[in-house]
């Protein structure tokens, strides 16, 4: 890995007690963050067209669910890193690698924020504010990366946490 960083896996004997993030990042041995990588995907109709018999139409209407699923799995991290970082004493990286090709980086920042990037009179309203507003904040940085292409599209530090992140 770049500057001299490593992943290692915790043991299926240290994961039994609860959660825990997916990966130590080592440097030279020394922990300096906890990482988790969630995979969003959407696989309503996929299931719905797999299920249904030939010839037969499926989906129909449903709210947007892009936002829902970014926020379950924030706050699944969230318990997830708590497990094994409740102080915060290092880094907490949570990695979203998407297979969702209509979500974006965007949809992310506007889940934590509450804030639309799009411009204004577009008629999409701006979602409400991260319900769980402590569940992100566990995150040191969320990195956001395309699951076809393999690149990172996106990159959130958090400000309390900037500089430890960019330190990486």
């Amino acid at each position: 890995m770049p500057r001299g960083l490593r992943l290692s896996r915790f043991t299926q004997e240290e994961t039994l007690p609860g959660r825990t993030p997916d990966f130590r990042v080592l440097r030279l041995d020394n922990l300096v963050a906890y990482c988790e990588v969630k995979s969003p995907r959407d696989d309503w109709l996929d299931n719905q067209l797999d299920e249904a018999p030939p010839f037969t139409i499926v989906g129909g209407g449903r709210p947007d669910p892009i936002f829902n699923r970014i926020v379950r799995h924030v706050a699944k991290a969230a318990t997830q890193f708590d497990a094994v970082n409740a102080d915060r004493s290092v880094l907490n990286l949570l990695a979203f690698v998407n297979h969702d090709a209509m979500s974006h980086f965007a949809d992310l920042r506007e889940t934590l924020t509450g804030c639309s990037m799009r411009k204004a009179g577009s008629g999409f309203k701006p979602c409400r504010t991260f319900q769980n507003a402590g569940s992100e904040r566990r995150s040191a940085a969320l990195i956001f990366s395309s699951g076809s292409t393999k690149r990172k599209t996106g990159l959130r530090a958090m400000s309390s946490t900037k500089k430890a992140a960019n330190a990486l």
